[in-house]
């Protein structure tokens, strides 16, 4: 009897869409589907099969191709028996048993063949059939990118170092700074990698709009822009030295504080004064200091006064906690500005270096038959 999910995912009036992991018999379904669809009269030249690897690739069609090649030779029961372990009711299977040993004739002497590929086999052809019109005529396909890259990198290095103030080179040297040259140099090998996912987010954004994007998706500005927010909210002078004064009432603990604030404020620098207050109010572990009520600190500060320590507590470590998201998104923001100056002038060097040598890469074959499809007058 067959499995009742077996005859659905074969059935080749069906569309199906079959979920399954590694080592689950993904290339015998896939495989028993394509013979399905032969038996029902498909021409192999109708057929195409695509997957990630050319191994996959070559295992599917010499699958096939020893499956054809046993029914062809097999008895009438044996070969009744293999297509009933495909979907078949027997009486179905007696009934195909004639055509199905005529398969491997038909597969073999078919023209068009039958496409049995990987991705990037599938996109080879399709600028292949539109090579003149696409403007790809005359590329190789370059079976390794290493290559390629590292001699980019350094016309890409050479550029930046004629042109240091450049948006590019200041976001490389900044990228150098912060995350050192090996992490630098793989961050922007990366982006060159996802380069075909990059110019589908991009279209035909420069990149200062796509970081303006990125920005407003943050919500963020600059760090000096937080700093100076934080500073200029209102009575925020008054509201500190109401609190330095009740810590200095306070226990022996928040006299230490009161005179880190005090110190605090004295510094002229916004970055380094904020850096001071942050201890003040959040613990190591990035969260507000915890204060509650208590009979022994109403004692010492009076009850009113309590209320009012315990609100200012709570205003200002917000407040303290909000700049530092605010500056947390900034540099994420910097972060992303100087990847990505330093990553497109990059991807731009390797791309005109290519075509130099008239050369693509799989990415590249993606690229240009995403753009391909999307052209009305080149699209089928």
């Amino acid at each position: 009897m067959t499995d009742p999910f077996v005859a659905t995912a074969l059935d080749p009036a069906r569309s199906v869409v079959v979920e399954a992991c590694a080592g689950s018999g993904k290339t015998w379904l896939l495989v028993s589907r394509i013979l399905r669809i032969l038996l029902d009269g498909a021409r192999p030249g109708d057929i195409l099969a695509i997957t990630y690897t050319r191994k996959a690739a070559r295992e599917i069609a010499g699958r096939l191709r020893e499956w054809l090649r046993e029914l062809a030779c097999l008895d009438d029961a044996k070969a009744c028996e293999f297509l009933a372990a495909r979907g078949l009711t027997p009486a179905a299977a007696q009934a195909a048993l004639p055509r199905a040993r005529q398969l491997i004739e038909t597969v073999e002497q078919a023209s068009p063949a039958m496409t049995i590929t990987t991705f990037h086999g599938w996109f080879g052809r399709i600028l292949g059939g539109a090579s003149l019109r696409s403007g790809l005529a005359g590329f190789a396909l370059a079976e390794a990118e290493r290559p390629l890259l590292d001699e980019a990198w350094g016309l890409f290095a050479r550029r930046c170092g004629r042109d240091p103030d450049s948006a590019a080179a200041r976001g490389l040297t900044e990228l150098f700074e912060t995350f050192g040259r090996h992490n630098t140099r793989a961050l922007l090998d990366a982006f060159v990698s996802r380069r075909a996912e990059w110019q589908v987010y991009a279209g035909e954004d420069d990149v200062d709009t796509l970081i303006a994007r990125i920005g407003a998706d943050l919500g963020a500005t600059s760090d000096a822009d937080a700093l100076a927010a934080f500073f200029a909210a209102p009575a925020l002078a008054a509201t500190l030295t109401a609190y330095a004064g009740a810590l200095e009432k306070n226990t022996a603990g928040d006299h230490k504080l009161a005179a880190a604030l005090g110190a605090a404020r004295a510094l002229e620098d916004p970055a380094a004064c904020f850096a001071a207050l942050v201890p003040v109010f959040i613990t190591t572990t990035g969260t507000a200091r915890s204060r509650k009520a208590s009979a022994a600190q109403a004692k010492r500060l009076g009850e009113a006064g309590e209320a009012d320590f315990l609100r200012a507590h709570a205003e200002l470590c917000e407040r303290v906690l909000a700049c530092l998201d605010a500056r947390t998104e900034a540099r994420v923001l910097a972060f992303n500005a100087a990847a990505l100056h330093a990553g497109t002038a990059l991807l731009e060097v390797f791309e005109a270096f290519k075509r130099s040598r008239r050369q693509m890469d799989f990415a590249d074959l993606e690229v240009h038959v995403d753009r391909l499809l999307a052209d009305a007058d080149l699209a089928p």
